[in-house]
């Protein structure tokens, strides 16, 4: 099943209007589905895997913020974040992402 996190980071990547509307139907049909599963794994640490994912989710939205200058994505144009989600997609700024995402590893490796 799809988790909200996943939801999010499939979403960062460069989609339509009408994928776009039907992601948002989907997720509000799962919601419940998503929260008790939130709850259910809330005190336990999070594996390597699942850390190292929250790390690159946590870069990848800091660098969303940095080339937004800071505005907020729900007053954003969906032009205007996809051009930053292009921007976020190339080689060389992987490459910078993945580095933050390693710098960050040991505090979500702690479940912050």
């Amino acid at each position: 099943m799809l988790k909200f996190k996943d939801f999010i980071e499939d979403e960062l990547n460069e989609i339509s209007l009408t994928q776009r509307i039907a992601k948002s139907m989907s997720m509000r049909k799962l919601k419940s589905r998503l929260k008790a599963g939130a709850r259910r794994f809330k005190g336990r640490l999070p594996d390597r895997k699942r850390a190292l994912k929250r790390a690159n989710r946590t870069a990848r939205a800091t660098a969303f913020k940095i080339l937004s200058r800071g505005k907020d994505k729900g007053s954003m144009s969906a032009a205007q974040k996809s051009s930053i989600e292009k921007k976020l997609n190339k080689p060389a700024f992987q490459s910078r992402l993945k580095r933050v995402a390693k710098r960050l590893l040991p505090q979500k490796r702690m479940g912050n």
